[in-house]
């Protein structure tokens, strides 16, 4: 075998690295978890937790902004693929968290309109990430239809809320707490179960 053939990894074709994907397998696990916390929460309590749905979510959205940010000028500086992508999806976490942290009453006063409106475009613009990812992955591990349907769970949310804005402004607060929950809960299953694909693709490897 050549070294050109044996360069052609599925891997580096794809854009992929595998192995690294699943080393990271206990992030997922936690992601997950806490994912799963905030919904049974928000299900719970959903009107009394709008408010403290809207700190928790500019908190993780801030937190997972730098950490993307972190990883996507990691893999600039490796010359990976991808970067841009993740260092727009930072960037966006960042802006939504600092709009909420700094101003969580008048954030939540206007959760019907530029907050809600900063997660609507972060859940899509994050879940298309995920389908394409769940894309190139598709001929390496199994599994990676959760991946998938955890992006379109993401993309479905966003879409969602500019229409229980304007169909009803008022009530829209509550089912937003719900719907927080649901997706949250979803979420985080999703997140839990690939992780755990990826914990015994870790331990064949």
């Amino acid at each position: 075998m050549s070294e050109a053939t044996a360069s052609a990894t599925p891997e580096a074709m794809n854009g992929v690295d595998i192995k690294a994907l699943a080393r990271n397998w206990k992030w997922l696990m936690l992601d997950g978890a806490l994912m799963i916390l905030v919904g049974i929460i928000a299900l719970f309590a959903p009107i009394s937790a709008v408010y403290a749905m809207t700190i928790v979510w500019g908190a993780f959205t801030f937190v997972d902004g730098i950490f993307s940010i972190a990883a996507g000028i990691s893999k600039a500086r490796k010359r990976e693929e991808h970067w841009v992508a993740m260092l727009l999806r930072g960037a966006l976490g960042l802006m939504a968290g600092i709009v909420v942290l700094v101003m969580p009453l008048v954030a939540t006063v206007a959760l019907v309109t530029f907050t809600w409106a900063m997660i609507s475009i972060w859940s899509i613009v994050t879940g298309i990430a995920e389908v394409a990812a769940a894309i190139r992955l598709r001929k390496e591990i199994k599994g990676e239809w959760l991946m998938a349907l955890s992006g379109a769970v993401s993309i479905l949310f966003g879409l969602a809320v500019p229409v229980f804005l304007i169909m009803n402004p008022a009530a829209s607060l509550v089912a937003m707490g719900y719907m927080i929950g649901f997706w949250a809960f979803l979420h985080g299953t999703l997140t839990l179960a690939l992780a755990m694909k990826l914990k015994k693709a870790e331990a064949k490897a």
